[in-house]
């Protein structure tokens, strides 16, 4: 055994730890809560790539002003409050988001450059969005998901206005074309002149959500589809407002994407609370101990990026971008 070092543990020999072991998580914790992530060397990938979460998508505005709120803002806030109950919390977490939150919802879209044969779905498409479909029904079993949902269907919260995936369609469609074009998926400089949301059959009876855009930069016209996977939920997407017969497939809203934010955060992020029991109490349905390796691995990933996110400002951060975290 190595003997203990800059890590203040003794390490096997040589010093190498599996991320997936529980010893591998709570050492990834302590590195990012500690600021001694140069200490690590990837050695290995995850089999396929993250789900829901692509590296891209954390360059965008949105993803910085949230990182910034969630893990900064949020912890003061609990500090400064008298919370009684899980109610309270969710309050205070949701009800200050920043107006463009529902822009996370792009973190399980894919992007391709339409093709001429029509709208259909490659093997590897379909295999990748299964993944993020398994992904989202993991996340919907939990505990903390129906906290969530409660919350914000419930007529106390604003944070579920405006779920409707064409309302970010246009946004969507423009990122997706800047990546396709090598700008690291900035919109700027593109206008998407049209959009439409149509269902196409993926699997057997299961329909894949694809919103369909024509994008233009001055200089030429693409068509660019955005793949979206379907949630299983009765309150994702709070209605099917396409208007779209036989489309039963929702696109992920509010409740899943906050329910995952939620798992994300640092486990720090609750110490403000006061109270000793409610403390408990959030702490055991943030905690990802007893999850499904598959929605770990998701959170794992989401939280070094907020963590990447806390470091970013006018780009500083910017070649921490590229390097994935483990």
């Amino acid at each position: 055994m190595a003997m203990a070092g800059l890590y203040r543990r003794v390490l096997p020999s040589p010093p190498a730890i599996d991320f997936s072991s529980s010893e591998g998580k709570q050492l990834f914790i302590e590195a990012i809560q500690g600021g001694t992530m140069e200490g690590f060397m990837l050695i290995s990938r995850l089999h396929r790539s993250p789900a829901l979460l692509y590296t891209l998508s954390c360059k965008h505005e949105s993803w910085i002003k949230i990182a910034k709120y969630l893990v900064e803002d949020v912890p003061t806030l609990l500090s400064c409050k008298d919370v009684k109950d899980v109610k309270d919390v969710l309050s205070i977490v949701f009800n200050s988001l920043p107006s463009k939150f529902l822009e996370f919802i792009k973190w399980v879209a894919e992007v391709r450059q339409r093709e001429d044969g029509g709208q259909s779905l490659s093997s590897e498409e379909k295999e990748r969005l299964a993944v993020k479909e398994e992904i989202l029904k993991q996340v919907q079993e939990i505990r903390l998901y129906k906290h969530v949902t409660d919350f914000l269907f419930t007529g106390n919260s604003g944070s579920c206005k405006e779920s409707c995936l064409t309302n970010i369609a246009d946004s969507i469609c423009c990122q997706g074309a800047g990546f396709l074009e090598g700008n690291n998926g900035s919109a700027k400089g593109f206008c998407c002149r049209e959009t439409c949301v149509n269902c196409i059959k993926a699997n057997g009876d299961t329909s894949v959500t694809v919103v369909s855009g024509m994008v233009t930069n001055g200089t030429g016209i693409q068509q660019v589809d955005v793949l979206v996977p379907s949630s299983s939920s009765k309150t994702s997407g709070a209605s099917n407002s396409y208007g779209l017969s036989g489309c039963i497939g929702m696109h992920p809203a509010s409740n899943d994407v906050l329910t995952v934010l939620l798992l994300a955060l640092p486990p720090q992020t609750w110490f403000g609370i006061k109270d000793e029991k409610l403390l408990q109490e959030m702490s055991s349905l943030v905690s990802i101990d007893n999850l499904p390796t598959l929605l770990q691995e998701e959170i794992m990933h989401l939280r070094g990026q907020l963590y990447i996110l806390k470091r970013c400002k006018d780009d500083e951060a910017e070649e921490d971008f590229g390097a994935p975290l483990f």
